[in-house]
C-alpha cells in the first residue's frame, strides 16, 4: 500500500477520535455517527497485524466503536440478550472455524478466521442490536444514513465532473483500478469507498430511505434540507453514478415502496426478499442462469452484457468445484477459486464478483444459508411485528420499513457484487432486536418519533 502520512494518521487517529465522540455525545448517537462517518471518510487502507486480522477500514470502523462501547457504555452492552433471531449471525461467525478444521487447516487458521468474521460482520450487527432496536434508535440511524447520502452527493458530483480524485488528493493514491471508473464516456465516482459500485448502491439506498421517511411523514428535513428536495437530488446523483445494477434496484425498490405504501400489501417486499433465495437456489441446484438476462442487458449496454456473461462464466467454474465440498466449503486462502489443471486456461485464481459464490466456495451451504438469513430474518421479524398496512397510522413504521428496504437492496446486490458494508449490518442488528426489546420491557407510555406528526405505536416504540 502506498500513500501519504494522512493514511496512518486517519487510521490510527481514528481510535482517539471515536473516544472523543463518546465523551462529547450520548453513546447511542456517538456510535452511529462514528460508524457512518468512519465508513464514508476513512481511507481504503490495510495495515498487517501479526497473528491477527489485518487492520483495515472494514475492521477499524466496527472494532474501534465496539471498544468505545465497552469503555463508555458497558452497562448498555450487558443488557443485550441474544435470541433466536441472532442465531444466523452466530452460525455465520462460527462457520469459518468448522470449514478450516474440516479442510485440515488447523486451529490457528480456524481461530483467526472466526475472529475476522466476528469483527467484520458480528460487531456491526451487535452495535445495531444495542442502539437501533427501539424507535428512536432506528430513527437516529435512518437520519444518519440519509445525512451521509446528502454529504456524499456533492462529492459524487465533483468526481463525476473532475474524475475520481478525492481519495488520491487526501490520501495520496487511488483505491481501485482506474479503468473501472470509466463509464459511458464519463466517470463513475468512488469518493472514499472501495469501488464505484458501492457508492452507487449507497446513493440508491439513501434515496429510497429518504423517500420512505418523506412519504411516511416520519421526517421533513435532514441537515436542514427539506426531503421533497433532497430525495429527487439523491435520485439524480444515483443515475449519474452510472451503475446499471444500482439504478435497477432503485427503480424496483421505489416501485415496491410505492406499492406497499398505497396498496397496503406486503407482496412487493416478499418478492424482493425471496429473490436472493430463488436466484442462489437455481444457480446452486441446477447451474441455471436466465438466458434472457444477457439479451436484456445487451439492449441497454453491450458493456454490461459482456460483464454479466463474464461473471456468470466465472461463477460456473467456482460452483463446479464448490459442489465437491458442499457442506462447509474449501476454507480460506482462495482454495475454492484455484481450479485444477485443465478446468480453466487461467493460471491465477478465478476472479469472482458475487459475494454469494465466494461464501459458498469458502463455507459451503452452512455459511451461505447463514449469510443470507442474516439479511433476511430481520425483515421477516419486522414484517410480523409491523406489516405495511399500518403505515398510515404509524410514522415510525416508515422508518423501519425504509431501513428494511435498504437492507433488501443490499442483499440483492450481493448476488452480483462483493461489496461488504458494515452500515447495512447496523440495520440488520437493529431490526433483529425489535422483538427482544419488546419482550424485555413493555413500554409504560408511548413516545412519539422525533419529527412525527402522529403517535408512535406500542409495537415499535422504544422501551
Amino acid at each position: 500500500m502506498t500513500g501519504n502520512a494522512f493514511v496512518a494518521l486517519a487510521m490510527f487517529g481514528w481510535i482517539p477520535l471515536v473516544a472523543l465522540l463518546f465523551l462529547l455525545l450520548a453513546p447511542a448517537r456517538a456510535a452511529i455517527v462514528a460508524c457512518v462517518a468512519g465508513w464514508l471518510f476513512l481511507p481504503v487502507a490495510t495495515f498487517p497485524v501479526v497473528g491477527l486480522p489485518d487492520y483495515s477500514k472494514a475492521l477499524a470502523v466496527p472494532l474501534v466503536v465496539f471498544l468505545a462501547i465497552v469503555v463508555f457504555d458497558g452497562r448498555r452492552l450487558a443488557r443485550v440478550r441474544p435470541g433466536l433471531v441472532d442465531l444466523p449471525i452466530t452460525v455465520y461467525c462460527l462457520t469459518p472455524a468448522v470449514s478450516s478444521l474440516a479442510n485440515g487447516l488447523g486451529w490457528y487458521d480456524a481461530t483467526t478466521a472466526v475472529l475476522a468474521k466476528v469483527m467484520l460482520w458480528g460487531l456491526p450487527y451487535l452495535i445495531g442490536r444495542i442502539y437501533c432496536s427501539d424507535a428512536p434508535g432506528r430513527e437516529r440511524l435512518a437520519r444518519a444514513l440519509l445525512a451521509g447520502g446528502l454529504i456524499y452527493a456533492p462529492l459524487c458530483l465533483w468526481e463525476i465532473r473532475m474524475s475520481p480524485q478525492l481519495h488520491a488528493l487526501v490520501y495520496g493514491y487511488h483505491q481501485h483500478d482506474w479503468t473501472q471508473v470509466l463509464r459511458g464516456g464519463g466517470f463513475r465516482p468512488m469518493v472514499f469507498m472501495n469501488h464505484g459500485l458501492m457508492v452507487a448502491l449507497w446513493m440508491a439506498a439513501t434515496t429510497l430511505l429518504g423517500f420512505a421517511l418523506w412519504r411516511g411523514r416520519a421526517a421533513l428535513r435532514v441537515l436542514g434540507v427539506p426531503l421533497w428536495l433532497a430525495v429527487p437530488a439523491l435520485a439524480v446523483v444515483t443515475v449519474l453514478c452510472k451503475s446499471f445494477g444500482a439504478l435497477l434496484l432503485l427503480v424496483v425498490g421505489g416501485l415496491a415502496l410505492v406499492s406497499m405504501r398505497w396498496l397496503r400489501v406486503s407482496l412487493p417486499m416478499v418478492l424482493l426478499l425471496c429473490l436472493p433465495f430463488a436466484w442462489v437456489g437455481a444457480r446452486v441446484m441446477g447451474g441455471w442462469s436466465w438466458p434472457g438476462m444477457s439479451t436484456l442487458t445487451a439492449g441497454l449496454s453491450s458493456d454490461r452484457s459482456g460483464s454479466l456473461e463474464y461473471r456468470i462464466a466465472a461463477e460456473d467454474l467456482v460452483l463446479e468445484k464448490a459442489l465437491d465440498k458442499p457442506a462447509f466449503g474449501w476454507g480460506g486462502w482462495d482454495r475454492a477459486l484455484r481450479l485444477p489443471p485443465g478446468a480453466s486456461p487461467r493460471t491465477e485464481p478465478v476472479a469472482t464478483d458475487s459475494l454469494w459464490i465466494i461464501t459458498f466456495g469458502k463455507y459451503g451451504f452452512a455459511g451461505l444459508l447463514a449469510e443470507m438469513l442474516v439479511l433476511a430474518v430481520p425483515i421477516v421479524v419486522l414484517w410480523r411485528r409491523c406489516p405495511p398496512r399500518r403505515w398510515d397510522s404509524q410514522p415510525a413504521a416508515a422508518v423501519a420499513w425504509g431501513l428494511a428496504l435498504a437492507l433488501t437492496l443490499y442483499a440483492a446486490d450481493n448476488l452480483f457484487n462483493n461489496m461488504e458494508n458494515p452500515l447495512y449490518l447496523l440495520i440488520a442488528g437493529g431490526l433483529s432486536g425489535l422483538p427482544a426489546f419488546a419482550r424485555a420491557r413493555a413500554p409504560a407510555r408511548v413516545r412519539p418519533a422525533l419529527t412525527s406528526v402522529r403517535p408512535v405505536p406500542a409495537e415499535v416504540a422504544a422501551p
